[in-house]
Order: C-alpha cells, then structure tokens, then sequence
C-alpha cells in the first residue's frame, strides 16, 4: 500500500506547479530500498496554505435567513440549492422517492436529508463533514461558526410550491440554524464554508453620504451596453463618502420623463492622485429596486444599505448594498476595476 501511495504521490508532484521542486527517479521495482532511496532524493517546498484562495475550489458565498412552516415552526436557514450540480439520474437525486411525484403534501415537505442523500449532497456541492460554517453578521461586526457535522441538512418545498407533481428542483436544500443570537436577512448576513474563515472583522463601515455639487457622468471604463444607458440620463444630486484614500461618490441618474431617480452611478477615485478605480451602473429593474442611501432616504427597516470596506483576507476591499432585489440574489463588488464581482448565493425564486 505505501508502495502504491508513493508512486501517486510522485507523480502528483510532477503535475503541480514549477514552484514545486520535483525530480523523476526511474525505478525497476519497487521495494523497500527503492522507497528509501526516492524519499531521500525528494526535495519539497513548502506551500502556502495561509490564503483560503489557495487551490481551485471557488469561493462561494450564502446567504441566511429565516423561515416559517404552515405549522408556524420557523428557523435560521443558509440555501445551498445552488451549490448543488443537479442530476436526473437516479443516483444523483437530491430528494428520496418518497418526497418526490406528489401533488399534494404537508407543512411544505420540511424533511431532513439522510444516508446517501446527504451524502450526496454534500460531494456534489462540494462540502465535508470536517468543513466549518462561517456566518458574518455584517450589522454587528460578528463571527459565528459551527460544525457541518452539527448540523442538519433539510429540504422544504420552495415558496411558489410545484407546477404539478413534485420534483426534486422544487425543493429548497440547505442548513437548519437554530439560534437567537442570529438575525435578519440575506444583505445583514453572509455564510462561507470552508475550513478557515475568509472574513475580517472591525474593518468595514456603513457608509454616511454627504451632498455635494453635482459633476459630470464619467464615461471611462463603460461598456458599451452602459454607454448606451446613460445616454437617456442626467445627473441630478450627487453623494460623497472618503474611505481611507478614496472618494466614493454616487449620482442620482434621471431621464427627461421622470421626476426621481431610476438609476445610479458609482464613482471611485483616488483622492490624491484623482485616478478613477472603479466605476458602476445600478439601475431599477423588473428584479431589483434601488435601495434606499444610508441617511439621505428612510431605510426599509432602520438599518444601513450601504457599505465599504476591508471584508475579505487577500482580496481588495469591497462596497455592496445598491440594489433591492425582489427576485435574483445580490453581489458584493470589489472596489478594483478587474475583479469580478462575488455573488451570493440566496436561492430567491420567482
């Protein structure tokens, strides 16, 4: 077995990277002085394992929330439906056979996955039972994390129910919480699982905008499809906030035929060098409204929208919370103009 293991083991350090010093050693048999010899001639280098970026798993974020039952029990609730890789064959169902072909059933179904159906689930979405969950309370600056092995998976029929009989892409999967420390909804809470936490606590701030006089739009690094958007708008009020050495600004966007703002720009320069960094359309849609400025507009429930700031080890810093969605999920943008933008995962249907 040792034997086999280090061939295996050999022929994985030949594939990774030229950072990895490796050298192949031509062997008749193997035995035990051959063993001995090729461990000898092994040169490791040390990997660094301190970024959780590391390796190719992508980094996906949850949301949590809770939820009510017909029979009015209710809980915390971390939606892992879209991790999952779905399948129609037999050995890839999600949901067992008795929970499935149904018209009609009970307290929305509300099951906890088992056996080979969690089991399952898990290696599909990529997730062990040695894996923690990591929740950041983004409005109390707090970390709460629990075991995956402490936890139950559970599956509930979605809100909008089935389109007749039941199938397995009817169901909400995810992570049962129960505990009174942890509030709100999917913008006051963010969820990683993984084996270390990504986040940094006490470096991200509710934004506090202030007006200023309104400047031009900024046209640099558009895309075309944002070009032709602004061409039906005017700026009218314009916000500021100084982050570090950063100017934040956003601008109410009108067009000619209506009285209120129906979408936003955001504006990031370097409040030193005036070079623009980052820039950004928000706009009302079908699935999401433009959310409330923190202190300019009342707040749906008294709480911050916007914030900035350092929240993720080893990525830039980050600004989120323009958009209300209605259905769809939101994301976090980095304030940098080449990262791509990290959405969370909230399993909101329409």
């Amino acid at each position: 077995m040792r034997a086999v293991l280090l061939v295996f083991v050999l022929a994985v350090i030949i594939g990774c990277s030229s950072s990895i010093n490796t050298k192949v050693i031509a062997v008749e048999k193997i035995d035990k002085d051959s063993i001995a010899a090729i461990e000898q001639q092994i040169q490791f280098t040390e990997i660094d394992t301190t970024s959780i970026f590391h390796y190719n798993k992508p980094f996906l974020l949850f949301s949590f929330y809770p939820v009510q039952f017909q029979d009015n029990s209710s809980f915390g609730f971390i939606p892992l439906t879209e991790a999952y890789s779905w399948s129609e064959h037999p050995d890839s169902l999600a949901i067992e056979n008795d929970f499935l072909n149904k018209s009609t059933y009970e307290n929305d179904n509300l099951h906890v996955l088992k056996s080979i159906f969690k089991i399952r689930f898990f290696q599909r979405s990529g997730i062990t039972e040695s894996d923690q969950v990591f929740i950041y309370s983004i409005t109390k600056d707090a970390l709460i994390s629990y075991p995956v092995s402490a936890l139950e998976l559970v599956a509930f029929v979605n809100p909008y129910g089935a389109q007749g009989n039941l199938t397995q892409y009817d169901y909400m999967i995810g992570f049962k919480i129960k505990d009174s420390k942890l509030t709100g909804n999917y913008l006051q809470n963010l969820v990683y699982i993984g084996k270390e936490s990504p986040f940094i606590l006490g470096k991200l701030k509710a934004i506090e905008w202030e007006k200023i006089e309104s400047a031009p739009l900024s046209l640099d690094f558009l895309n075309d499809f944002e070009l032709s958007i602004l061409k039906n708008y005017s700026a009218t009020i314009t916000y500021t906030f100084e982050y570090n050495d950063l100017s934040i600004q956003i601008q109410n966007l009108e067009s000619a035929n209506e009285n209120i703002p129906s979408a936003r720009q955001l504006i990031i320069t370097s409040s030193t060098t005036k070079q623009l960094l980052f820039t950004k359309i928000y706009r009302d849609t079908e699935g999401a409204d433009l959310a409330p400025l923190n202190g300019v507009e009342e707040s749906y429930n008294e709480l911050p929208a916007q914030y900035a700031g350092s929240l993720f080890k080893g990525k830039p810093d980050v600004i989120f919370g323009f958009l209300s969605m209605s259905f769809g999920c939101p994301g976090i943008d980095f304030m940098a103009m080449n990262a791509p933008s990290i959405y969370i995962r909230c399993d909101n249907r329409h």
